[in-house]
């Protein structure tokens, strides 16, 4: 089996979380615009990062999503998009015909009523994900901000790599203030201490198992 999509109503965008967020994470001044272009690159490569780390799109679009060569007897489907009220499913095809179904709104699982088998072809038409900024979870919100700031500071600094520069007698040290008393410092296959504490937020909103 396989899907394949077709937006019909795009994201209006697909920051997950808002440039006031990022100001009051990482503790600038609401009124300073002197950083907001960056920020926003910021907030932007951020927020596209978790989803490929998710292997989702997040903001909500209106899609037609079409199941091809579903051979095993499969009783449950699920879409691509979610989570997925049952207002915003427009209609759900099977070989061309309509079909009754359940929805469980959280997983974007499709059901067929008296637990039939889904057919070779479905068409599904709906909107899914998330509203944003407004609908976007806290935890995930919080995952896009520990990126970000993790960027930011990466930056503001110039090299992640650097520890400190020192000229004749006079010494400067970067800390890293995701950094958690005792652990060691960023970099390395794991990533940053920022960067495993918004993995490990992630996970709820991967979906391991069909």
């Amino acid at each position: 089996m396989h899907s394949s999509i077709t937006v019909l109503k795009p994201a209006p965008d697909i920051a997950l979380v808002t440039l006031y967020e990022a100001k009051v994470a990482l503790k600038i001044p609401t009124t300073s615009t002197a950083d907001d272009e960056l920020l926003r690159f910021m907030i932007l490569r951020a927020s596209d990062e978790v989803q490929t780390l998710c292997s989702r799109f997040f903001p909500k679009e209106q899609v037609i999503e079409t199941f091809r060569e579903i051979e095993n007897p499969i009783t449950k489907l699920y879409l691509s998009r979610w989570p997925v009220k049952s207002d915003d499913i427009v209609s759900v095809e099977v070989d061309g015909n309509g079909a009754d179904f359940d929805i469980d709104s959280e997983s974007g699982k499709l059901s067929l009523w008296g637990g039939n088998f889904w057919a070779e072809t479905v068409i599904a038409t709906y909107s899914g994900g998330y509203a944003i900024p407004q609908e976007v979870p806290p935890a995930l919100r919080q995952a896009v901000l520990l990126f970000t700031r993790d960027a930011y500071y990466s930056a503001q600094r110039g090299d992640s790599s650097i520890r400190s520069i020192t000229h004749k007698e006079s010494r400067i040290m970067y800390f890293d203030p995701n950094a958690k008393s005792g652990s060691s410092g960023g970099g390395g296959a794991s990533g940053s201490p920022a960067q495993r504490a918004a993995k490990d937020l992630l996970q709820r909103f991967t979906r391991l198992t069909a």
